[in-house]
């Protein structure tokens, strides 16, 4: 009996302990890319500013390929591109709600990414692996100022199928080790790159070619903080808010759940050197079986040393868990009122106090 029971606290532990595996890992990749893609996420080399990769076995579009290798140059330069981005946006829209800044922008500034016919980018076209080539050769030169001296001889069997404006790209990454050929000798040059091909071609040339600033200026203008800037964006249908201290830029954004109708919010709180924390808003409107849908934050303040952040949230129903049918099955989660929150911006723990609707 002892043994029996022995046996089965080791299956639960051992499937408990798999199950925090899959949860500290989130993705799911083929098993043979799963420990380079693993050493990637470790590196911040997956460029995911909105959590929405999961499957990395698909297809990559060509404006997702060219962003994550926007993000590798940036790294090299000391920017985390995620940070950059946010700041740049924000920072645009308060003096203009039509600008936008995005790191396929960093990419065609990088000349990562360039048109085909006419100009056009094609950014949602799944890219093929002669286009991966040159985009991973025109990371390679934004990224390093040297190339080998000679390129050994394209011998893939399928060479004749490779076109002519990729075929230099396609030996010089071939003979860097970055990407090789898919069997039987050949290259397959109008075959699909997936999601996870693509983490892995950037992790080999992060760990295979040293970074040398390409003998250039950083092409990431440095930004520092500006103290005392504030801006709300009352007609945004994405910044809440954004402002600044000496050490972080923060701000709030409207955060839409992959496939639902709920829109929630969360705060941003980005270190001097552009790393990015998200917080959700700890006030909720309900759960529901959709997921929980977080209350707007308002009327932000920064503390006079900067290190607190205090913001509202006004809840104008009370706040329950609801069920499928739209019936409520839990206590009140947060009574309506006025809540006032209060953030400490090295920790992101938070506080809040209530007030009855009207007084607030």
């Amino acid at each position: 009996m002892k043994r029996t029971t022995a046996f089965f606290l080791a299956l639960l532990l051992i499937a408990a302990t798999a199950l925090a595996a899959e949860e500290a890992f989130p993705y799911h990749t083929s098993d043979w890319a799963r420990e380079e893609v693993s050493r990637a996420a470790e590196l911040g080399l997956i460029y995911d500013p909105y959590d929405y990769l999961w499957d990395l076995e698909g297809p990559i579009t060509r404006g997702d390929f060219a962003s994550n290798a926007a993000a590798l140059v940036a790294k090299g330069f000391g920017i985390n591109l995620e940070g950059y981005v946010f700041v740049m946006n924000y920072r645009g829209q308060a003096e203009d709600e039509n600008f936008t800044c995005s790191a396929v922008d960093a990419a065609v500034e990088l000349g990562i990414l360039q048109g085909i016919s006419a100009g056009e980018l094609d950014l949602y076209r799944a890219i093929t692996r002669q286009e991966a080539a040159a985009m991973l050769a025109r990371t390679y030169r934004a990224y390093q100022s040297e190339e080998p001296d000679v390129l050994e001889p394209v011998s893939f069997t399928d060479r004749a199928d490779i076109a002519d404006w990729a075929l230099e790209d396609v030996a010089l990454m071939n003979q860097l080790g970055i990407m090789n050929g898919v069997g039987d000798g050949r290259f397959d040059p109008l075959g699909e790159y997936t999601q996870e091909q693509c983490i892995l071609s950037l992790l080999r040339l992060y760990e295979a070619v040293p970074f040398d600033g390409a003998g250039r200026e950083n092409p990431f203008s440095i930004l520092e903080p500006q103290p005392g800037f504030r801006c709300t964006f009352p007609n945004s249908g994405y910044y809440v808010f954004a402002l600044e201290s000496e050490d972080y830029y923060i701000f709030s954004r409207i955060y839409p759940s992959q496939g639902w109708s709920n829109t929630t919010y969360d705060i941003y709180v980005i270190e001097r050197d552009l790393s990015v924390r998200r917080y959700e808003t700890p006030i909720l409107k309900f759960i529901g079986f959709r997921g929980a849908e977080h209350g707007k934050p308002e009327n932000p303040i920064l503390s006079h040393d900067g290190t607190k952040l205090t913001y509202t949230v006004t809840l104008t129903e009370d706040a329950y868990r609801y069920d499928f049918y739209g019936e409520t099955y839990s206590d009140l989660l947060f009574e309506k009122g006025i809540y006032t929150v209060t953030m400490d911006l090295a920790t992101g723990e938070k506080t809040w106090t209530w007030a009855e609707l009207g007084t607030g």
